[in-house]
């Protein structure tokens, strides 16, 4: 039988695994201020996610200056390291 200490290691590493797209959701949500599910530039530069300010015109892939869930998913999905170009 699993002690409890090993039963909570657990728990804490199926949890976490999921939590860093949770808290991209989350920080979507509360920058989108009149929930529309698209962030413009201003809700996106109001300071909730400044990453998404810095790169707004990257990400925005259909060049609408709007960031839709599936853009923002795209971007943070990309490789690392590479810049993304246009």
């Amino acid at each position: 039988m699993p002690s409890l200490s090993r039963l909570l290691v657990l728990m804490c590493a199926l949890t976490t695994a999921g939590s860093a797209d949770a808290r991209r959701q989350g920080a979507f949500e509360r920058a989108d201020f009149d929930r529309d599910h698209m962030l413009t530039r201003m809700e996106a530069c109001r300071g909730v996610t400044p990453a998404l300010c810095r790169h707004f015109d990257r990400i925005d892939l259909n060049g609408d200056r709007q960031l839709s869930r599936a853009e923002v998913r795209a971007w943070n999905k990309r490789p690392k390291g590479k810049p993304r170009r246009r």
